[in-house]
């Protein structure tokens, strides 16, 4: 079995068709599905999402550093009420980070955000899955400055970084781990050629569905039944079997998430 480690598929987009594309999933062998959040205008279809499949997938709760403006302290506040009200039912915290791609208005705010999300995540003894583009320098520095290495568990997802900045995480942030996503498979993709510094135990394969749809269903709306391609895509580049790369990722995905008593009931 394989799982996605990062899908929206509570957006706007499945609202035709979930149930088919969950089922189709599932029949992939997809089997369980993690929903990081973005925003409060994504919050109740995400917890609607979940309550509908709540043998399928599982919630994350944060703020998208692309959500973050001038009213970011209250939707922290809102978003943390609502994570002190519905614990039991968070495997993390995100999806959280450090944007700069289109742009840098809020900078600081944002930092300020991902710094006040890790400490929940921190104290509640929950992971991080964490958003990074055009900020993954500041992003480690940032976390190394303001928390213990030990401290910090989580995963870059869908990491497109230099080789140093692979190896830096790996060195200085020992518990994180490395999301692969469909843009893997493409032709310029920088994953692809740093897919054999990946340790298998600090891998996790992911969709970010709707986006990012791996070859050969680029330009389609993703879905996480396309996650196989990606997987077949990953191991054929490593070198070993789709099987024992699914136990691998599937593995760090249970431990990562404590997914394990959720997955007993599936």
């Amino acid at each position: 079995m394989l799982i996605d480690t990062h899908t929206h598929i509570y957006g706007t987009e499945y609202e035709a068709d979930r149930d088919a594309v969950i089922s189709a999933a599932h029949e992939a062998g997809v089997g369980y599905l993690v929903m990081p959040n973005v925003d409060l205008t994504s919050l109740s279809l995400l917890v609607d999402t979940h309550r509908s499949y709540p043998d399928r997938t599982a919630m994350a709760l944060g703020l998208h550093p692309t959500s973050v403006g001038t009213d970011y302290a209250e939707q922290l506040r809102q978003l943390r009420q609502y994570i002190a009200e519905s614990r039991e039912e968070i495997v993390a915290i995100g999806e959280i980070g450090l944007d700069f791609y289109w742009d840098r208005t809020y900078v600081e705010e944002q930092q300020r955000a991902l710094i006040e999300q890790v400490g929940w995540a921190i104290e509640l003894d929950l992971p991080v899955i964490l958003h990074v583009r055009s900020a993954l320098d500041e992003t480690i520095d940032l976390l190394l400055s303001h928390f213990a290495s030990d401290q910090l568990r989580g995963v870059f997802h869908c990491f497109e970084g230099e080789e140093a900045q692979l190896q830096r995480i790996l060195e200085h942030l020992p518990l994180m781990m490395i999301g692969v996503n469909g843009n893997v498979t493409y032709k310029r993709s920088r994953t692809a050629q740093l897919l054999s510094h990946i340790p298998l135990d600090k891998m996790l394969l992911e969709t970010d569905a709707p986006y990012l749809a791996p070859i050969p269903q680029r330009g389609k709306r993703n879905e996480p039944a396309y996650l196989v391609h990606t997987a077949s895509y990953v191991a054929d580049q490593i070198g070993i079997s789709l099987e024992s790369l699914a136990e691998h990722t599937t593995s760090n995905a249970i431990r990562l998430f404590s997914l394990d008593l959720l997955l007993s009931n599936s």
